[in-house]
């Protein structure tokens, strides 16, 4: 064998051998590789790709885009890539696309242009990293932080809503203070100081006084005495429950408006529930009454209470003149009470009103903390 042909075999041996390299290279990498030309026909693709696709490379190679990935993936999502990088543009995107053998996965794809020994570009390079593990770790954390944000969000609410609640309950503290103070120095401290100036004029006379006076004084003292510890906190609803309770109220109502009420209720015979709720239901519907009497100019009103599951129920309706129940009232602080109430428990209250159709107040309590009697 001649040198010079010698020198020529050992050449193509040893580009032989480069080859095997980069193939081995190309085909033992994890990303993805093909190769594209101007026909959109694909002329080379690694390993990595055909296991992808659970196809051997000679179904793959020969073929176009079109066909491998259809129609709709070609035309909307990779053709136009294809285009700018033909055009001499070095492409980057990522897409989702459903392999077989891996289902859907996303992937930064980078497009290189192949350019010819005149300059050309005669094919395209795609290369394609998976990147699945990182965008649902992306989107998971996304969701975490908006989670996190929402939760945060909640919280000031909520601690908003705890602060107005705070001062709202030393604003009603503060309002059943002075009702107890008026009450004592216009009612109880006019009768006692009757009866003071009763005493002093019987000690100065010379002759005794009939002590007849005296004792109405005294008579009416107990009985205004009485009403005001009626008023608050009545020992009917702590001893026999909230049933006699509201019975003994409403009766008592009649007697001072003028206004019939008629009352039902459903389910409450022998059973007592947790002291909070059966306070809250009293005082929503002694106020839901007292609103009646003094500004629905109604003649009649009908309340029911009922339980029905873990919820009880109550229901006042007049026929009055009723109200726009999305304007503001002048009785608002009242209305403001009866909601705060229902929220403090974790429940609900509804007003439903137009003017000339009277009012229907609902308030729904759950009974997580009731107590069975």
């Amino acid at each position: 064998m001649k040198r010079g042909e010698a020198d020529e075999g050992a050449g193509r041996e040893a580009l032989a051998e480069m080859w095997r390299k980069y193939e081995f290279i190309v085909n033992t990498s994890q990303e993805f590789m093909t190769l594209i030309n101007r026909d959109y026909v694909y002329e080379a693709v690694n390993e990595s790709y055909c296991r992808a696709h659970g196809r051997p490379r000679e179904v793959i190679v020969g073929r176009t885009v079109a066909e491998v990935w259809g129609e709709t993936a070609f035309n909307h999502i990779i053709k136009q890539h294809l285009v700018r990088c033909f055009a001499g543009e070095l492409v980057n995107y990522q897409a989702q696309f459903p392999f077989a053998a891996l289902g859907p996965r996303f992937f930064d794809v980078t497009c290189y242009p192949y350019l010819n020994a005149e300059g050309q570009v005669t094919q395209v390079v795609v290369v394609s990293r998976d990147v699945t593990e990182r965008k649902l770790a992306e989107e998971e954390r996304a969701r975490l932080l908006a989670a996190e944000r929402q939760r945060r969000q909640e919280a000031e609410v909520l601690r908003e809503r705890a602060q107005w609640l705070s001062r709202r309950l030393v604003e009603v503290q503060e309002a059943e203070r002075r009702y107890v103070a008026r009450e004592l120095h216009d009612e109880i401290g006019q009768l006692l100081t009757g009866l003071k100036l009763l005493l002093e004029m019987n000690a100065r006379s010379t002759t005794p006084v009939s002590l007849e006076e005296a004792t109405v004084l005294v008579n009416e003292l107990i009985a205004r005495v009485r009403e005001l510890s009626l008023d608050l906190r009545p020992s009917i609803l702590d001893d026999l429950g909230l049933a006699p309770a509201l019975l003994w109220h409403i009766e008592r109502y009649m007697t001072q408006t003028q206004v019939q009420v008629a009352f039902r209720h459903y389910g409450l015979e022998g059973r007592r529930f947790a002291p909070e709720v059966e306070l809250a239901v009293f005082r929503i519907a002694q106020e839901a009454l007292t609103n009646v009497a003094r500004h629905a100019r109604a003649s009649a009103a009908e309340a029911q209470v009922w339980v029905a599951g873990d919820w009880l129920y109550l229901q006042v309706k007049d026929n009055g003149v009723g109200f726009d129940a999305d304007a503001p009232v002048t009785h608002s602080s009242g209305l403001a009470g009866m909601f705060e109430r229902a929220a403090l428990l974790g429940g609900r209250l509804t007003i439903d009103s137009t003017p000339g159709s009277g009012t229907l107040l609902t308030a729904e309590l759950p009974l997580a903390m009731r107590v069975e009697g």
